[in-house]
């Protein structure tokens, strides 16, 4: 605790704290005398005075000094600075005074000059991050040559926000390198008056704010469609009460307005913010995929849409209120070809993280988890899809429960190499449905005895045949030696191998140590394909949840896949497959789907064990195969376990 002219105060961060490889913030608290009545704080840098935000509850500080008085006596400040040689003033303002408190210096970031050096977030966000971007002093020329500068239309539904959050999400928007906006802020009957005053005087500096107001209190959904139904732009764009904006995300939409003029429905990666707007946990999305987005929200934030799709479909729905963005978004990619959903791979959006936020915490909003199944069934009724619902394999996700004709006939594909016991350990899995077991053997598959299916190994050597030969509706191959399949992993696979926009089907297959060896192949940001999931341990989700969420991926693992018998018809058969070329049928199969808009499966509800040395990830050269695989290297992994960053997507 330090004392100036009557004046006390403490720093909660002695030195500036790195928010970017620019901007910086301090916090902590002051009072004068016993009051805080009349105070107000800033930092000077170079001569010029940037505000403190005043008035934060410290209820500690009120306890020290016995004087509820003080309890708004926090301070937090924020600002930018060129360089981090700059100093820094804290200065106190009482009664129109300027009272010097404390001379700062910044802590100049880390130099990281290698990629490798790129170890977590904060160093990514310090290195990596200004590249995707316009320089500052560029921005203005660029701009100018952009052919379509639309009006953005900025939704923002408030309702008894926290005074501190709400003005930096006003300041974000302010703050925004693209002009050509307007803020639809509509207040749903807020109790604390601070909301709209906050609001309003943010208005009186800019034209280009609208305040509106309910005429009770009615719901987020309520409150969004009164914000909606004033908007003018071409596009809207979504924004919760007490998140930020990046500065360029209003800037980046535009730039992917105009390279995509087909589009209607633009999404971005996000990260996550504390209280004092400290960047973690960041997303680096997918591309738009049906499967994901009806497991869970994935796309999140920053939206953009075409404001006509959005009053065409009715806008929100009230009775989806704690996922009503899911479920707008869910019936604007109905309306539209999802080839026309485009993702801008740049963090856009800062979600805010404090304890009545389902950004740190999905139990704080209950009826949120009730709303995920009204999103869910109202889509597939609107669909006519005949498929039911269930809770995922962690909280904050779901699952569609696809159906497996009984009456469809199995056929199983194993390595003769892997044992006799290996077709009775299997047909053991199969439940009630109809099962062939049939063996790879050199250049030669054929099919099992009865007798080897109970496990007399002297049986006879099996004769060779061809697939018009093998019965079977689904055929599923195994290329290593089975040691445990979950419960319902044939059934699994059928029920999704089924789908009309299926070709193949594959899960997760794991190490005897439980470490996840594939659950199929996703091409990277440099175009190289990896397996996102490669060495997370059982049950960890995996970065982004992507282990425990049915996707869609680029190319098929050659661990275990099933296919159904006309796509493995159209191949040509049995007869490119050798127990040594299971690969090589992965690697045909998937071009196949891909030539023909087939979609390729992983569900994480199929699930074997191998036992002995699997290499789904092999080194090979460019020129080998059209499906490309690199084994993702430990300090990769390392960057994407430790610190949630999924170095192949956003390096």
């Amino acid at each position: 605790m330090f004392h100036e002219k009557g004046i006390s105060f403490a720093l909660d961060t002695p030195e500036p704290v790195p928010l970017n490889s620019r901007e910086y913030y301090l916090k902590g608290w002051c009072v004068a005398g016993s009051s805080v009545d009349q105070l107000g704080l800033a930092v000077v840098i170079d001569g010029v005075e940037q505000p403190a935000f005043f008035g934060l509850p410290r209820h500690d500080v009120a306890q020290h000094f016995t004087n509820p008085a003080l309890t708004r006596c926090g301070f937090v400040a924020r600002f930018r600075l060129e360089t981090a040689s700059a100093p820094i003033t804290l200065v106190a303002i009482l009664h129109g005074i300027r009272i010097p408190l404390a001379g700062l210096m910044a802590v100049p970031a880390q130099e990281i000059t290698e990629q490798l050096k790129v170890t977590n977030y904060q160093q990514w966000l310090a290195v990596k991050e200004p590249e995707l971007f316009w320089k500052e002093e560029e921005i203005a020329r660029r701009l100018a040559a952009l052919d379509y500068q639309p009006l953005v239309s900025i939704i923002l539904p408030t309702y008894n926000t926290p005074n501190y959050f709400l003005v930096r999400c006003l300041e974000s928007v302010s703050g925004q390198h693209y002009k050509n906006w307007e803020l639809c802020a509509a207040d749903d009957k807020s109790s604390d008056p601070e909301v709209l005053e906050t609001v309003h005087r943010f208005a009186a500096a800019d034209n280009r704010i609208k305040v509106l107001q309910s005429e009770k209190q009615g719901g987020i959904s309520t409150a969004s469609n009164i914000a909606l139904a004033a908007a003018g732009g071409d596009f809207v764009v979504l924004l919760d009460h007490d998140d930020e904006l990046h500065p360029f995300a209003l800037l980046e939409m535009v730039r992917a307005f105009n390279e995509s003029p087909q589009s209607h429905f633009f999404f971005s990666d996000e990260d996550k913010i504390n209280e004092f707007g400290v960047r973690s946990h960041p997303s680096f999305k997918p591309d738009f995929d049906a499967n994901t987005f009806l497991s869970q929200n994935y796309l999140g934030h920053l939206i953009a849409l075409r404001r006509n799709l959005v009053t065409d479909i009715g806008g929100f729905r009230s009775c989806c209120d704690g996922a009503q963005d899911w479920d707008l978004l869910l019936r604007a990619s109905e309306a539209i070809d999802p080839a026309s959903i485009r993702h801008v791979r740049k963090p856009l959006y800062h979600w805010r993280m404090h304890d009545n936020s389902t950004a740190s915490n999905l139990d704080c909003k209950p009826y949120v988890a009730k709303a995920w199944g009204r999103v869910l069934n109202d889509h597939l009724s609107r669909t006519g899809q005949t498929v039911s619902v269930a809770e995922g394999l962690f909280h904050g996700s779901m699952r569609l429960c696809y159906p497996a004709p009984r009456a469809l006939e199995l056929g199983v594909f194993l390595r003769t190499v892997d044992g006799a016991f290996q077709s009775a350990f299997v047909k053991m899995n199969a439940g009630q449905r109809a099962l062939h077991v049939y063996q790879l053997s050199g250049c030669a598959v054929s099919r099992v005895p009865k007798d080897y299916l109970n496990g007399n190994v002297s049986a006879v050597n099996p004769a060779p045949c061809s697939l018009t030969e093998l019965k079977g509706d689904v055929f599923v191959f195994f290329n290593g030696t089975l040691e445990a399949l979950n419960h319902q992993f044939f059934e699994e696979l059928v029920s999704q191998s089924v789908r009309k926009d299926c070709g193949l089907v594959t899960g997760i297959a794991v190490d005897s140590d439980s470490n996840i060896i594939s659950t199929g192949l996703v091409r990277s940001k440099d175009n190289d394909l990896i397996d996102p999931c490669l060495g997370v341990k059982m049950p960890n989700h995996g970065y982004l949840g992507q282990a425990s969420l049915v996707r869609c991926v680029d190319a098929c693992p050659e661990t275990f896949f099933a296919v159904r018998r006309e796509h493995l018809e159209a191949v040509g058969g049995l007869g490119i497959i050798s127990s040594s070329e299971i690969r090589h049928l992965a690697i045909t199969l998937t071009q196949y789907m891909k030539d023909h808009g087939l979609s390729i499966i992983f569900t994480p509800y199929a699930v074997a064990s191998f036992s002995g040395d699997q290499e789904p990830a092999r080194e090979r050269t460019a020129q080998s195969t059209a499906f490309e695989t690199r084994r993702v290297n430990p300090q990769v992994l390392s960057f994407m376990n430790s610190d949630q960053v999924l170095k192949g997507y956003a390096c």
